[in-house]
């Protein structure tokens, strides 16, 4: 091994620990918030307080449990049940939506843009 093999090996190795922090913090565990996004409007719920929340959607309420720092739905007016099927949400980006009623739940993001688009 030449030494300039050796240069390249420790600033290759320098890069890795350097981006496993960043990398860590990008796709990690969410801000502590989640946004519900519904027909009347966009709710921020903290996720470091266990309740229970109800969103009003197009065809009834939907409700979401807050429990351990993780946000799930329960209950929902929709025919189908898939979100509330849907496991708890506690990493960054996860998202739980109910396409029937409109009703969107997403960790982290909180003060962020919303979503890119919405299709009806």
């Amino acid at each position: 091994m030449t030494r300039a093999d050796r240069i390249l090996a420790v600033v290759i190795a320098l890069v890795a620990l350097v981006s496993i922090p960043v990398i860590a913090g990008a796709s990690g565990h969410g801000d502590g918030r989640a946004v519900v996004n519904g027909p009347a409007g966009q709710t921020v719920v903290d996720l470091g307080v266990d309740r229970t929340v109800v969103i009003a959607g197009l065809h009834g309420d939907v409700t979401a449990e807050v429990s351990g720092g993780a946000i799930r739905v329960t209950g929902s007016g929709c025919p189908d049940q898939i979100c509330v099927h849907s496991a708890a949400l506690d990493e960054r980006g996860g998202v739980i939506a109910c396409v029937p009623n409109g009703v969107t739940i997403t960790v982290g993001f909180a003060g962020e843009r919303g979503l890119d688009a919405i299709v009806r």
